[in-house]
């Protein structure tokens, strides 16, 4: 596999029928990964993704659209629609709850309140 540098240089001395070649293979790809996303990332999902000036935004996704477009609820209720090669996994830092039990429930002879 070529590194970066090398692609760089390649792209630099590339003719314009090689870079419109070029170009097509890099849509076909995010074509590809756009559509994959679909998969990884089920409606209901948690996800974030960088915005840009707005830096990073995390939220749930309501539904896929057309082109493996996302169409994401922000966390503060704005509603985006982002390539889904654009959306990451967030792991969730809250623990999962705890079963707590409770005096006189669930027990056979407890008593009642």
């Amino acid at each position: 596999m070529a590194t970066k540098t090398e692609v760089k240089l390649f792209i630099r001395n590339c003719s314009p029928d090689d870079l419109d070649d070029l170009v097509q293979a890099v849509s076909a790809r995010r074509t590809v990964l756009n559509g994959e996303a679909a998969f990884k990332f089920p409606v209901g999902s948690k996800v974030k993704f960088d915005s840009g000036r707005r830096g990073i935004v995390t939220g749930t996704i309501e539904g896929w659209a057309r082109g493996g477009r996302a169409n994401v609820r922000s966390t503060y209720g704005q509603a985006w629609r982002v390539a889904g090669s654009l959306l990451r996994e967030v792991s969730d830092p809250k623990p999962p709850p705890r079963e707590v039990a409770l005096p006189g429930v669930g027990d056979a002879g407890g008593d009642e309140f």
